[in-house]
């Protein structure tokens, strides 16, 4: 799959609020809301490996937020 299809099949999966391309060894970073574990298990097996294209995955789950900052205007 190339990278347009990616980004197109990643916006129609409602979970994913946040879609990131980024540098290392991963390519793009997804944030996703999901109900529990049990939520996150079927979004990583049933709807984002599904997709063409996805050899690997790798999840992270956050704890808690210590603080998040809104962007100052202009600080973009």
């Amino acid at each position: 799959a190339d990278r347009q299809s990616f980004l197109v099949d990643v916006a129609n999966l409602h979970e994913v609020v946040e879609c990131h391309h980024v540098a290392g060894d991963d390519d793009y970073l997804l944030k996703v809301y999901v109900s529990g574990t049990r939520g996150l298990e079927f979004f990583v097996s049933d709807c984002l490996k599904a997709l063409q294209g996805i050899e690997r995955t790798h999840t992270t789950v956050v704890l808690s937020t210590a603080f998040e900052r809104p962007l100052s205007p202009g600080k973009r």
